[in-house]
Parts: C-alpha cells; structure tokens; sequence
C-alpha cells in the first residue's frame, strides 16, 4: 500500500511508512558537547558517558515526537501535528528522522510550491533514505497538476527505473504510461516569455512550457492523434502535433 499524499484525512499508519533510525554522533552533538567539555573541563570517560545519555535522550526525544505527531494526525488535529513535526526540525534537524519528518512538513504546506524545497531538501542531503522516492512523486504531481508535463514524465521515469523496489513505482509506472499517451499542439516556440504571451493570447487554454532557454506554447493534452489534428486545423495560426517520450 503506497502512502496517499493528497487526502490528510486518511489515517496515518506507522507501519506504512518507511522505517528509519536514529543515527549518532554527527557533528552538532560532538560540538555541543566538546564546548561542554572545555567549559567544565572533565576528563574523556565523563564526556563519554555524557555523550551516550545525550544521544539517548536525543533519539527518545525525537522518537517521542514522531509518535505524538502521528496520533494528532490519525485524530484529525492537523494543527498539533504540524507543530510536532516543525519543533522536531528545529530541534534536531540532522538525524535519519530528519527526512521522513521533513516529508510531513511538506505536506502540511498549502502551496505545493513551497512544499518543493522540502522534498528538495530530502533528495539532496538524504539520498539513501527511503523517503527519496516519495519526495520525487510528490514533486512530479506538483509539475502534473501545473501542466509541466515532461518534467513530471521525466521524474516518474526516474522512480520507475531508480526505485523499482518501492511501493510508490507502480504508481509512477502509471503515470509515465498515461503521460505518453498524450498528444499536444506546438504553436510557437520563443526565447522570450512577451512573445509566447502574445501567442498564447490568440488560443484557448494554452499551456506555455519553459524547456532549456525556449517558451514553448502548447495546446493540450488530447487523448488521440486525430482529436489533436481535428482541432489543429481550425486553429487561427499554424502548429504542429507533438507527443512526449
């Protein structure tokens, strides 16, 4: 069962998540507790003992955390939940907790745009974690639904052939399949954003696509070749049918 990233009402079941552990030390505990050290100036086995009831507390902490999120979220108290998520990032921001709680932060975002730098943050910093594939099909349903298509094709081909392991890649595998069966209208092709405005303007429901340094208008998606051709001929200006791959 993949997790279901558009309904917040749907029950949140730990087990459905992937599962990830505390991992220590990392460079913020070891600072932290080397100024301690030199502050009150105790010998190494005090720092160490310091050291493991620091990082047992820590992981008990954030571990806490998670739990009391995720009853505020399966009790419908979004709010509470949102706020457990964003004080385990701001207190302990570098541990393998860190991406999975990172992904519910994006999520709690209205604006899908900026749930993208989150989702960023989890496939740059955390490549290995397994909530890498969730964060790139939640950015390619960003780009579906802002009519982006090929970047969003592009993601979920990433997913289907680099995660064919998880859960989330028969859900991608069915987006590239559909994406593909996509036929649009180029009508114009620009370096800059006025021109392809202009164009745009004289067609209904255009799509202006930035690819590389060129605006591109198109008119779509159509399900079938001949539909596409059927409404390219009664266009007011010229076009050409394209399909992705």
């Amino acid at each position: 069962m993949s997790i279901n990233t558009n309904n917040k009402s749907q029950a949140l079941n730990p087990k459905q998540i992937p599962s990830t552990k505390f991992k220590y030390p990392n460079n913020k505990v070891w600072d932290l507790g080397f100024r301690y050290c030199l502050e009150f100036r105790i010998s190494d086995l005090e720092f160490l003992i310091f050291f493991s009831v620091f990082c047992l507390l820590s992981s008990a902490y954030g571990d806490e955390l998670r739990t009391q999120a995720i009853k505020a979220y399966n009790n419908g108290d979004f709010e509470t939940a949102r706020k457990k998520v964003e004080q385990f990032l701001l207190c302990t921001p570098d541990s393998n907790l860190t991406p999975e709680f990172l992904y519910f932060a994006a999520k709690f975002k209205k604006n899908s745009q900026d749930a993208l730098a989150f989702y960023e943050k989890i496939i740059t910093q955390f490549p290995e974690s397994k909530f890498v594939p969730y964060a790139l099909y939640s950015t390619a349903q960003h780009f579906y639904a802002k009519k982006n298509y090929r970047p969003a094709l592009s993601i979920y081909k990433k997913i289907a052939t680099d995660y064919k392991t998880s859960e989330i890649a028969k859900e991608a595998i069915k987006w590239v399949e559909a994406i593909q069966k996509f036929y649009f209208i180029q009508v114009g092709c620009f370096e800059q954003i006025e021109n392809a405005t202009l164009i745009a303007q004289k067609i209904k429901d255009p799509i202006i696509v930035k690819e590389d340094k060129y605006h591109k208008v198109w008119i779509g998606p159509f399900k079938s070749k001949d539909e596409a051709r059927s409404l390219l001929l009664n266009l007011p200006i010229p076009g050409f049918i394209i399909k992705l791959q």
